[in-house]
């Protein structure tokens, strides 16, 4: 019975799987024709074109320059206003331009159909995928999204097969009438069926206008791209990993630009013989992610992998470019079952080192004494008590995944971790942890470095692993914590204790550094008088300012030091993850009422999530729908808390 429940909880996405496979075949299918429509067009009589090549470089030079705007653009209305609309949107843009084309093949309506379909790209490619993304997200359960993400990816992969094969069959003159009417379908089909998942914002008062949200989000995008390249610069390996996959997109991109009508100049191939090359392709990307990546990952490792894809990737270019014989082409496309895996392998790569307490423990904390080994906690993920403080995924799973590796092991279990598993890294971190030693007689931050100082004495790891690794510091108040109960609750001296526990930090990020890890992010402190522990007073309906100055200060604080630290540095070895900015934006997303009431509280004042009495029985509650919430328990986001936030960062 197990399986029918879960088709029942997957049952709406067919309503949006099915519409975009017909997309992406209807898309698919047009690739191989229109080779030959354009060529006609623009050089009538001849097999080159030029014109040809020059109008298909122009269009993805703009259509890359507006999407790094338009894309985050896209994804912040489908917040705001539902995923459907936008979905309907940019799964209609490639209508009208193939349209055009079907009723009308000169040269003056391809220029057209070119000026149309860049708009089209600008506004569809890429974000129809994200955006369905984020539907999976809305509907999913937490504990099968993997699963389903790897289900689009690969009927992405399928569609693209499927069209080939249509074009391949359908003779020409009816590819663009079938191409049309599968779009037409996919936009009706979604508006009868496809049910919205985000309950839209209400109109406020003083709503920003579509300029100023376009500032903002071109502002934020640039921060983040900024960021990111100063991390990247800063390493050597993640460097020499970002100019092998520049080299290698640019490279490829010229190659697919061009190819088909290179083709067609020198072996006189029609849209029969291309839509088999990029069949083989296309079955090759298939076969080399399902099958051929995880047998040979584990036995050569990486730098292997990529070593091999990208000889292979040459092969692939030098047999099309030095081609003798009709034949060779399909040769060369055989060589996509290994040249692809150029884009999985650089990402394995990197590791994650992960210091701090239980807004990042993974399972450090000792069974006996901690509630994260106790019901109701990990009961989204993965289904039982596993030793974090959440209902599921914590902010290392989160990092982990914007890396591209899986959670690192949590340190305690390292004994029991497989090769692959401390491939990712490891994760020191234990729940009450602060820079000095607290309540919650945990290894403090100090105690997890040399923790880490001892494994590499041990050659666990080498310097090569430390220099493409990136290392997580999160701390998120318990030094205040003990402060308070030590001192009755008093905030005399919190200032002072800020600049001590400030200082603390920096020599521990300085002492993270000096060991290798030149790649560090340390959390700002969240808006400690949002916590429910602290809500709790106003009934949950407000934050509590005063508080939140006092985290707002130990901000400023650190945000003056780690600047200081990057200036002595040299270079933007330490980056601040806002998480105070981060919480408040998630609280203000969600429309929710209560939204900073837990999801788990105990029955009374006297008990807390996870809580049971002498005879065992529970003293608790958990909300109906954990899914929705920000916070889990008094102090711990939720899962989708974190998710939240994450996309906030």
């Amino acid at each position: 019975m197990d399986w029918k429940i879960e088709f029942r909880e997957l049952r709406p996405l067919l309503h949006l799987l099915l519409p975009l496979c017909f997309h992406w075949i209807a898309e698919e299918m047009t690739v191989s024709v229109l080779v030959d429509v354009v060529t006609n067009a623009l050089c009538p009589g001849q097999t080159t074109c030029s014109q040809a090549i020059y109008i298909n470089g122009l269009q993805q030079t703009v259509v890359g320059i507006f999407k790094m705007l338009v894309l985050p653009l896209l994804g912040q209305l489908a917040d705001e206003y539902g995923r459907k609309p936008l979905l309907l949107v940019t799964v209609s843009t490639t209508i009208i331009p193939f349209t055009l084309l079907a009723l009308n093949q000169s040269k003056e309506s391809v220029y057209a159909y070119y000026a149309l379909r860049t708009v089209s790209y600008i506004i569809s490619q890429g974000s129809i995928f994200c955006i369905a993304v984020a539907y999976v997200a809305d509907v999913v359960n937490v504990s099968k999204r993997a699963a389903v993400f790897s289900w689009i990816t690969g009927l992405f992969s399928a569609s693209h097969v499927l069209g080939n094969v249509l074009a391949r069959f359908l003779p020409e003159k009816y590819i663009f009438v079938v191409s049309i009417a599968l779009l037409i379908f996919c936009p009706v089909y979604m508006q009868l069926f496809l049910v919205e998942t985000v309950e839209p914002k209400p109109p406020r008062v003083h709503s920003s206008s579509c300029l100023t949200k376009i500032m903002k989000v071109a502002h934020a995008r640039y921060e983040s791209m900024r960021d990111a390249a100063a991390i990247v610069i800063s390493s050597p390996t993640l460097g020499g990993i970002s100019l092998v996959s520049f080299f290698y997109e640019l490279s490829m991109s010229g190659i697919s630009s061009v190819l088909l009508y290179y083709l067609k100049a020198v072996f006189g191939f029609d849209k029969n013989q291309f839509s088999e090359i990029l069949m083989m392709v296309g079955i090759g990307s298939i076969l080399s992610q399902i099958v051929l990546l995880p047998i040979i990952n584990p036995l050569v490792g990486e730098k292997v992998i990529l070593c091999l894809a990208l000889l292979a990737s040459i092969a692939y270019a030098l047999l099309y470019g030095l081609a003798w014989a009709p034949w060779v082409p399909y040769l060369s496309a055989s060589f996509g079952v290994i040249y692809v895996l150029v884009k999985p392998a650089p990402y394995k790569a990197v590791k994650l080192f992960v210091f701090g307490d239980s807004y990042a423990d993974t399972g450090n904390r000792n069974k006996a004494d901690s509630s994260s080994w106790m019901e109701p906690y990990g009961i989204t993920f993965p289904g039982k008590p596993a030793g974090r403080f959440s209902d599921g995924r914590v902010l290392t799973d989160y990092v982990a995944s914007f890396l591209g590796v899986k959670s690192p092991p949590p340190y305690k279990l390292r004994k029991y971790a497989t090769k692959s598993q401390l491939g990712y890294g490891m994760n020191f971190a234990y729940g009450g942890s602060g820079v000095f030693n607290t309540i919650y007689h945990v290894p403090n931050i100090s105690t997890q470095i040399n923790f880490f100082q001892k494994l590499l004495e041990e050659i666990l790891y080498t310097k090569s692993d430390l220099n493409s690794s990136i290392a997580l510091v999160s701390l998120a108040g318990n030094d205040y914590t003990t402060f308070l109960a030590q001192n009755g609750g008093k905030t005399e001296g919190f200032e002072e204790l800020s600049r001590s526990v400030i200082n603390q930090l920096m020599k521990n990020l300085k002492q993270i550094s000096d060991l290798g890890l030149q790649r560090i992010m340390v959390i700002a402190i969240e808006p400690l008088g949002c916590l429910p522990r602290i809500t709790a007073i106003s009934s949950y309906k407000s934050c509590n300012k005063t508080v939140n100055t006092f985290a707002k200060f130990h901000n400023v604080l650190l945000r003056k030091s780690v600047d200081n630290l990057n200036r002595k540095s040299g270079r933007f070895e330490f980056v601040i993850l806002d998480l105070y900015r981060a919480f408040m934006s998630a609280i203000k997303r969600s429309q929710r009422p209560g939204i900073l009431k837990p999801c788990c509280v105990g029955v009374n004042n006297e008990y807390l999530c996870g809580s049971v009495d002498e005879n065992g029985e529970k003293k608790y509650l958990v909300c109906s729908n954990p899914e929705l919430s920000i916070f889990w328990d008094e102090v711990h986001p939720s899962q989708n808390g974190w998710h939240s936030i994450y996309l906030s960062l």
